[in-house]
C-alpha cells in the first residue's frame, strides 16, 4: 500500500498519514508509530539479535513492514506498508533483504524499516535502516536493509499467571446480550487468557464451550480500550462464596410462572420448561478462559499488562517483606 499525498495535520506527528493509518490493521499501525515494545522487551545483544532474526529467516513466515522516510527536520512519513519474507541474513556485511510487492516504488538508502512477526507464541518487532531496493533478472525487486539496531522480543508465558487488583478495570464479556455474562470482573491474567467470576448455570459455561467475539476491556466496563477475541473455557469449577461480591447483581434466570389452572396443568409447564433449560439455577463458578488467535495487538497489550502487574506484585511483595 502506497500513501497517497495527504494534507498536514499539527495535531499528530505523523501529520501527513493519518488518514491512512486509520484505515490500517493494529499491527501496522503501531509499526507506523513507532510502538516497538517497552523497554524491558528490547534485545540488547546483538549475538542474540542476530539469532533471532536468522529463526525470523528460517521461519520463512510473511513479516508485516513499513518504510518511513527520513528526512532532517521533517516528521516521518509513510513510503510503503507491505508483507514479505525475510530471504537472507549476510553475517558478514551485517545485512538483510527482503522481497518487495511487484507494485512498490524505488526504495532509498537511509529509510526507516520498521517490522513485526509472530513466530510460535514470541512476538518479534524490530527497527533497520534501509539500504535501498534493487531490480532482479526475473523482474521482481528486492529490498536491502542494515541487521536491525532496535529489537524486542515480546515471549508469551501462558502459566505465569498474576493477580489483578479490582482498581485495574480489567472485564471480560463472554457474550453480549447477556447480563449476567457481561463485564465479568477479571481475578487473575496471563498472556494467553483470563480467569473471571461468573454467576451462570453451568450449562451455560461448561467445559469446552466457545464464545466468538467476546470482549476483553481495559479502562473499566466502559472499555477505552476494547479488543474483540474468540475464548474458550478451558476450566470451570465452584467458586469460593467469599467471591460473590465480585459478581454483579444478574436478573433471576427463572422464567416466571404462566397462572396455574390445575395441578396437573402447572406440573406438566414446569417439566416442559425444565426441558427446555429456563428453571437452570445460577451457580458462582470460576472459569478460566483462553484467548484463541488473538491478534497482534492483544497480544501486546496483555504482554505488557502482565508485565506491569507482575513487577508490581514483585515490588509489594519486597516492601513487606
Amino acid at each position: 500500500m502506497i500513501s497517497p499525498a495527504l494534507p498536514s495535520d499539527p495535531e499528530t506527528e505523523f501529520a501527513a498519514t493519518l488518514p491512512v493509518v486509520r484505515g490500517m490493521a493494529a499491527e501496522t499501525q503501531a509499526l507506523v508509530v513507532g510502538d516497538l515494545g517497552d523497554p524491558s522487551y528490547r534485545i540488547d545483544s546483538f549475538a542474540e539479535s542476530l539469532d533471532l532474526m536468522r529463526k525470523v529467516e528460517q521461519s520463512g513466515a510473511d513479516v508485516t513492514l513499513v518504510v518511513l522516510s527520513n528526512r532532517a527536520g521533517e516528521a516521518p512519513e509513510l513510503v510503503l506498508a507491505f508483507s514479505a519474507r525475510v530471504r537472507n541474513i549476510s553475517d558478514d556485511t551485517q545485512t538483510m533483504e527482503m522481497d518487495l510487492p511487484l507494485a512498490s516504488p524505488p526504495l532509498a538508502k537511509g529509510q526507516i524499516l520498521r517490522g513485526s512477526i509472530r513466530l510460535q507464541g514470541i512476538i518479534v518487532t524490530f527497527e533497520a535502516e534501509t539500504l535501498g531496493s534493487r531490480g532482479q533478472p526475473d523482474g521482481t525487486q528486492v529490498l536491502h536493509a542494515r541487521l536491525p539496531f532496535r529489537l524486542y522480543r515480546l515471549q508469551r508465558r501462558d502459566s505465569f499467571r498474576v493477580p489483578v487488583p479490582s482498581s485495574s478495570g480489567v472485564f471480560v464479556t463472554l457474550k453480549t446480550g447477556m447480563r449476567y455474562l457481561e463485564n465479568l470482573k477479571v481475578l487473575d491474567l496471563s498472556c494467553g487468557g483470563v480467569s473471571v467470576v461468573v454467576r451462570a448455570p453451568i450449562d451455560s459455561v461448561h467445559l469446552g464451550k466457545r464464545f466468538p467475539g467476546g470482549l476483553f476491556k481495559l479502562g473499566g466496563p466502559a472499555g477505552q480500550d476494547t479488543f474483540r477475541v474468540d475464548m474458550l473455557v478451558k476450566h470451570v469449577r465452584m467458586a469460593p462464596a467469599a467471591l460473590n461480591q465480585l459478581v454483579a447483581a444478574t436478573a433471576v434466570l427463572r422464567q416466571p410462572a404462566p397462572p396455574r389452572s390445575s395441578t396437573a396443568n402447572a406440573a406438566f409447564r414446569e417439566s416442559a420448561m425444565a426441558a427446555v433449560g429456563a428453571l437452570l439455577q445460577p451457580e458462582l463458578l470460576q472459569l478460566g478462559i483462553e484467548f484463541e488467535r488473538m491478534p497482534m495487538d492483544l497480544e501486546r497489550n496483555l504482554a505488557r499488562l502482565v508485565n506491569e502487574l507482575g513487577v508490581n506484585l514483585v515490588t509489594r511483595v519486597k516492601s513487606d517483606d
